[in-house]
């Protein structure tokens, strides 16, 4: 009895710290959520944040029906592409585990091939878009890589085989059952358990699954929550990246700005010292002439509706006072990679002296 009481006091000890363990990290990301992002980039991560925000939900808010679209999708397409792999994958297990069935080795054979070799990425790409028309659908977020998977398959094919006696199967073919039926009325009920693990495991893929998107889709109307996501922080990485050298080169009103000071300065450093850099294009260009140095020819593009597009101006007219040689075109779009992409033909173009088509 004391020692079941000790075992108990333990058990109960060491259980309280694994779930302590568990959910300190969600608490942790609960209240960064609260947090500053300047004093977040500036601090770190805190369980008691030095200064308390409400931007992230203010941005959720002002941005959620693009969130709750896609959460949209990401909830049907992982209820129908888990449903529709369950049945696919149990009634081709079904066949395969039947040694009555001429071909089972073979199939057998022909499904476990797969989880050894594949086509690759390129023709997987090619076949999906060229003769399957899938890009830019819903089926792309369905059908590729998860839809049938050759684990789930001899996994419940070794389940039927082993769990499930002959002599069932025969007495209900005696009493006049169609394969069908069997395969309705015995095997799936009594299949339950390992019905339950593939729709678990297939569930888990298509809820985190954002490869299918990556590839196949560029609607941003079919985006599921991931794609949304990994976007998010491609842009964030992005506008990180690219930022000192369109940030840097807007002269004295550097300060004025900025959308987040505190932000960029616990990045970039302390302006005054920034500015009069090498990293500043202004800087560098004042140099160079100092120095009777040839300078480059410039390529400018930017979005009329980007955050920049004021600092961009002021860059561009110092340029023109300057009589530095630079092309600038400017068009619809924002600060992102659809507006990139657009003019990386151009900018190309122009590099190699072929003129703006």
């Amino acid at each position: 009895m004391l020692k079941s009481k000790r075992f108990n006091t333990a058990a109960t000890i060491i259980l309280t710290v694994l779930v302590i363990i568990t959910l300190l990290p969600l608490a942790l990301i609960v209240i960064s959520s609260f947090t500053k992002e300047s004093a977040l980039i500036r601090n770190g991560y805190s369980f008691w944040p030095q200064e308390w925000s409400l931007d992230a939900y203010y941005y959720m808010i002002k941005q959620g029906a693009v969130i709750l679209r896609s959460y949209g999708v990401s909830v049907f397409v992982t209820a129908v592409g888990t449903a529709a792999s369950v049945i696919l994958t149990t009634m081709l297990a079904y066949p395969m585990s039947r040694k009555s069935f001429k071909y089972h080795n073979a199939l057998s054979f022909f499904v476990f091939f797969t989880m050894l070799f594949n086509g690759g990425i390129v023709p997987s790409y090619i076949m999906w878009t060229k003769i399957f028309h899938i890009k830019d659908t819903i089926f792309a977020l369905l059908i590729p890589n998860y839809l049938v998977t050759a684990f789930n398959v001899i996994l419940v094919k070794n389940y039927y085989a082993n769990n499930i006696p002959d002599s069932l199967i025969e007495a209900a073919e005696i009493d006049g059952a169609t394969e069908m039926t069997i395969f309705r009325k015995i095997m799936l009920p009594l299949a339950v358990p390992t019905v339950a693990t593939i729709s678990l495991f297939t569930g888990l893929c298509y809820w985190n699954d954002w490869t299918n998107g990556l590839y196949y889709v560029s609607n941003e109307k079919l985006y599921s929550i991931q794609m949304l996501l990994m976007k998010i922080m491609n842009n964030i990485q992005a506008l990180r990246s690219n930022s000192t050298a369109a940030l840097l080169g807007t002269g004295t009103g550097f300060k004025d700005m900025m959308a987040n000071y505190d932000y960029y300065k616990s990045v970039f450093g302390d302006p005054a010292f920034v500015l009069e850099s090498d990293n500043n294009p202004e800087t560098q260009i004042k140099k160079l002439k100092e120095e009777n140095h040839r300078i480059p020819g410039l390529y400018m593009a930017i979005g009329t509706e980007d955050f920049l597009y004021k600092e961009n101006q002021i860059f561009r007219h110092f340029l023109e006072e300057e009589k530095i040689d630079f092309e600038y075109h400017e068009s619809t779009g924002v600060h992102d990679f659809v507006f990139w992409n657009a003019n990386i033909e151009p900018a190309v173009r122009w590099l190699l002296g072929e003129g703006i088509k």
